[in-house]
């Protein structure tokens, strides 16, 4: 169940919302969002749920324990050969090869548009003034 804290609707509402939820409910697995943007209600709201639930006796388990599984089959460990690269593979290198020579080629553009004289100047200059 989820009481859609990503939208942000204040650390009480928060609260209320899931001990309502898990007292209506037979057996529950709350979401609730910790990742992506400002989290901090939901942050707020934990100690406060964790305290009533576990004050009307409900047991906090990971989904791993209900499943019967490892943790590492549901959450397996993230190595640092994992990066988007070596996801993206070949094109994963040619965009990024791309975007290097498009960048370079936008700041050596940028960089003669500021060391050009004026139009004016150089009229001036060429007239002998």
């Amino acid at each position: 169940m989820s009481v859609e804290d990503w939208r942000k609707p204040g650390v009480d509402r928060i609260i209320s919302g899931t001990i309502d939820a898990v007292l209506k409910g037979n057996r529950s697995i709350v979401i609730l969002h910790d990742g992506g943007a400002d989290r901090s209600q939901t942050v707020a709201a934990l100690p406060k749920i964790i305290e009533e639930l576990r004050a009307r006796n409900f047991e906090f388990v990971p989904v791993s324990d209900l499943m019967g599984i490892p943790q590492a089959a549901i959450m397996p460990p993230v190595s640092y050969g994992d990066g988007i690269l070596r996801r993206l593979g070949k094109f994963g290198f040619l965009a990024s090869t791309c975007l290097y020579i498009v960048g370079v080629r936008l700041l050596t553009i940028i960089r003669n548009h500021f060391r050009r004289e004026p139009d004016g100047m150089r009229a001036r200059s060429q007239a002998g003034v």
